[in-house]
């Protein structure tokens, strides 16, 4: 899974957040930063993070701590199948949001 932020890659290096994916039964979690983990997107002004090994018949959360040790929940219990289609379906698509407000 690819995880495409709105954050310049030269600023990502400075940026604290990290994020954690895990399944269902916890035999999947990975923590990946944006300072050592992010790679530059194929949009400018963009970064990217990849998530790999991820395996079917599994539901996935994803987690972001912003620094202050307080997880924020991105998406819960999202089947692996419909995550792959909704991703693929949005991958060209303009965020329609401010992905780093709180609202």
């Amino acid at each position: 899974m690819t995880l495409q932020l709105p954050f310049a890659f030269a600023d990502a290096g400075q940026m604290p957040h990290k994020f954690t994916l895990t399944n269902d039964d916890s035999s999947y979690s990975k923590t990946l930063s944006l300072a050592s983990d992010a790679q530059a997107g194929s949009i400018d002004g963009t970064s990217v993070i990849l998530f790999t090994e991820m395996t079917e018949a599994h539901t996935y959360t994803l987690t972001c701590d912003d620094g202050t040790g307080t997880p924020i929940v991105v998406f819960a219990g999202i089947d692996y199948d419909k995550m792959v289609d909704t991703f693929a379906a949005s991958a060209n698509a303009a965020p329609t949001a401010d992905p780093t407000s709180r609202t």
